[in-house]
């Protein structure tokens, strides 16, 4: 994507997710991109949550400062790859046993100040930091569950320290490596905890002046910042033109211990008139259907296939699209069951390897491949909305080189099945 839009697409979309929500009224579709990212960070704080509560049901038997607390916690720590170290602090806010051994030497040093600790003592309950600076040295995520003796009396707390940019990359780039979206995290603060541009990691979408200069997307801010879930499309002038784009958003939240995230999907839509998107007849598929096959037997696309030409292949699928600019995306997957890339870009998959099976689609798309026939289906994309995807082989004599193949979108109302393969 280029770098002054995939600011714009950034600015946009970290700034909407700052600010506090309510309920909402009815359940927000998310694209399954967004599903899955939001359902891959609940799992790891799901699994947090249920070790923490082992971790201080174990503790207010040993106590938090003896030999066996220090195994409590080697425990704790054992079980999350994301965490740092795992501590017992007292209830005046001292720390009193930390594992691993190399963080021993943060043993005595008082985080009682700290919001998170303020909260824990004021409520009792279990509690999840902001990004902070830690006594370790570094930005870091503290998790505190409180540990109770067998009078119900608080002795102390165990903590458990995330390395919060780790977890996020972890977790969410799996999802949408190669897929035509961009994943934002966000503190409900306005820090930037996670985004496709990593230098913005770290910066507050609400203090910055970067951002604050942006009086039309505080606008935008203000529209969706009451709901934890939601959509919008908005619009933005290309730094390259005058010419104007779409794009959509789509955000949900996820928490731990009454911390709240945010966390959106932007989709860029290319061009100045989106609302044509999905008014695709029969008539029109078979016109693309028809020239698309005309590509596919073309001697110079078997020539750029086999040769790994891929300036070639761009221009013949940007020369396609423009033929057919009703197209969602008209993309290349070669014969090693990789789509390399598209166009429009913003609407490609790019190296994605579909024999990593992420996606239900992924094992039709191999199938297809294998056969070397042509092939229709309709899916469900990451990005959202359905699409009729057309697949076309290109063959060397008995040799499948690869595919040529096209989206178009399916309005929520059409709802048919694709045309039958003749």
């Amino acid at each position: 994507m280029h770098h002054l839009r995939s600011w714009a697409v950034f600015l946009m979309a970290v700034v909407v997710l700052c600010g506090g929500g309510v309920a909402a009224a009815e359940p927000v579709y998310l694209p399954p991109a967004l599903h899955e990212v939001a359902d891959g960070l609940r799992s790891v704080f799901d699994a947090i949550d249920a070790s923490m509560h082992e971790a201080a049901g174990k503790l207010s038997e040993t106590g938090i400062d003896s030999d066996e607390a220090r195994a409590v916690l080697a425990e704790l720590l054992a079980a999350h790859p994301y965490a740092v170290d795992a501590c017992t602090v007292n209830p005046w806010g001292r720390i009193v046993a930390a594992e691993p051994e190399a963080y021993r030497n943060i043993e005595g040093q008082n985080i009682r100040r700290q919001e998170q600790m303020r909260r824990l003592y004021q409520t009792h309950e279990p509690v999840m930091s902001l990004v902070i600076d830690t006594v370790e040295g570094f930005p870091a995520i503290d998790i505190e569950h409180p540990v109770f003796n067998e009078d119900e009396m608080l002795i102390g707390s165990v903590s458990l320290l995330i390395r919060h940019g780790v977890y996020l990359e972890d977790v969410i780039r799996p999802h949408v490596q190669g897929e035509p979206v961009d994943i934002w995290v966000t503190q409900k603060d306005g820090t930037v905890l996670f985004g496709a541009d990593s230098s913005r990691i770290g910066t507050n979408v609400l203090t910055d002046d970067v951002y604050r200069a942006q009086g039309p997307l505080l606008g935008v801010a203000q529209q969706v910042s009451m709901q934890p879930s939601g959509a919008t499309t908005y619009e933005l002038p290309r730094p390259e033109s005058d010419a104007r784009t779409k794009r959509s958003l789509h955000w949900t939240s996820v928490d731990l211990y009454g911390t709240t995230w945010r966390v959106a999907m932007v989709q860029v839509v290319e061009g100045e008139d989106a609302a044509a998107k999905g008014e695709f007849d029969d008539l029109q598929l078979m016109f693309a259907r028809d020239a698309l096959k005309r590509t596919c037997e073309r001697s110079l696309v078997r020539r750029y296939m086999h040769g790994d030409n891929t300036v070639g292949m761009r221009r013949i699928l940007e020369g396609f699209h423009a033929a057919h600019p009703f197209l969602y995306s008209v993309q290349w997957l070669d014969g090693a069951g990789v789509t390399r890339f598209g166009y429009p870009e913003s609407n490609s998959l790019n190296d994605y390897d579909h024999n990593s099976l992420r996606n239900p689609r992924d094992q039709e798309f191999l199938d297809a491949l294998r056969s070397g026939e042509e092939h229709w289906l309709v899916k469900e994309l990451v990005e959202g909305g359905e699409g009729v995807i057309y697949m076309c082989p290109v063959k060397s004599k008995d040799t499948i080189l690869g595919m040529i193949y096209f989206i178009s979108l399916l309005r929520p109302e059409q709802g048919q099945e694709p045309p039958a393969s003749p």
